[in-house]
């Protein structure tokens, strides 16, 4: 769970060196890091660019690469599984500051906190609302281009209540202390300190906790078994 963008998932289908005819099932997900994580949290990011970025990169960006898996591995069943909200209105607000500065993006000081978490929550809820739409619509496309194709949109079933601080979370978060909640934080730590020299610290401080907002071994098998539904209904 690091925060890098190599290698995209473009690079990883063009350059894996696996025979198209070996390739039978490919699972893809991807969007957010070109969108940045920081830009959704960001308070100051309108609904308008916001839709933008996810238009660009989920939908349009997204169906040029379904394409491209389709033309390259036409034996292959392509299933593409849809992200979560990373905050929503069930998440415990005393905790929200910390996770942004953990991102990099602080509390502004002329907006009152009411307003900047409003925005920051319905940032990360309008991604996750509007990225399912728009990974649906990659699919539709790309099969106007590959109709006989086997593409499918696999959604783990996320709710408000499983975002970062919520009740029933299903994302790593942070504890008191702002340690990550992760089991390989450790481990990822000696890494961290290995490749990021001390002149780097706020990268460093980002790796450390770099699984915060990501998926929970719980939610880990929700994808898994959201798959394997989409495979069997479709008799694969």
């Amino acid at each position: 769970m690091d925060p890098v963008g190599y290698p995209s998932i473009n690079e990883q289908a063009q350059q894996n060196g696996i025979p198209p005819e070996n390739v039978g099932l490919i699972v893809l997900n991807g969007g957010i890091n070109d969108i940045d994580i920081r830009f959704i949290l960001n308070p100051f990011t309108s609904a308008f660019s916001l839709t933008d970025q996810i238009t660009l990169y989920c939908r349009k960006a997204m169906t040029e690469l379904l394409k491209y898996l389709a033309g390259r591995y036409p034996s292959a069943t392509v299933v593409l599984t849809g992200y979560y909200p990373i905050l929503s209105r069930q998440s415990g607000r005393p905790w929200i500051p910390k996770f942004l500065d953990m991102h990099g993006v602080g509390m502004p000081s002329v907006v009152s906190r009411d307003v900047v978490l409003r925005n920051v929550i319905d940032n990360c809820l309008r991604f996750w609302i509007e990225s399912r739409q728009a990974f649906s619509d990659s699919i539709e496309e790309a099969l106007e281009t590959y109709p006989v194709s086997k593409l499918f949109y696999a959604d783990a079933g996320y709710g408000e209540d499983n975002a970062v601080f919520a009740p029933q979370a299903r994302l790593f978060g942070l504890t008191d202390n702002l340690d990550p909640e992760d089991p390989l934080a450790a481990q990822r730590h000696i890494v961290c300190d290995r490749f990021i020299d001390g002149s780097n610290l706020l990268d460093r401080e980002e790796w450390y906790r770099a699984s915060a907002g990501h998926p929970n071994e719980e939610v880990q098998m929700m994808y898994a078994d959201a798959i394997d539904v989409v495979l069997k209904q479709n008799g694969i």
